[in-house]
């Protein structure tokens, strides 16, 4: 749930630089050293996604703003499904 909030507060330009000065992102890099849950894994890898690009790379001041394709939406949840059942 916390892994979720943190990717909550990455939809904002502003969140994502103050979590960037807070080195949210060496915290992350510690859980995901030991952390055994897939969906776990898989949360903190999206985080850790989003934290590790700079703005010029994510090109969007609010990432709720960016439609993404249903196709895409689709292929991606797969991966996710994937990544999760994967042992």
């Amino acid at each position: 749930m916390l892994l979720e909030a943190l990717m909550q507060l990455c939809a904002k330009r502003s969140s994502r630089e103050l979590m960037r000065e807070r080195n949210t992102y060496v915290i992350l890099r510690e859980l995901h050293k030991w952390e055994k849950d897939r969906t776990a894994l898989l949360a903190c890898e999206n985080v850790v996604d989003v934290l590790i690009r700079t703005e010029d790379e994510i090109g969007e001041d609010n990432l709720r703003d960016i439609e993404v394709p249903g196709d895409l939406h689709d292929n991606f949840e797969k991966m996710d499904d994937d990544f999760i059942k994967d042992t």
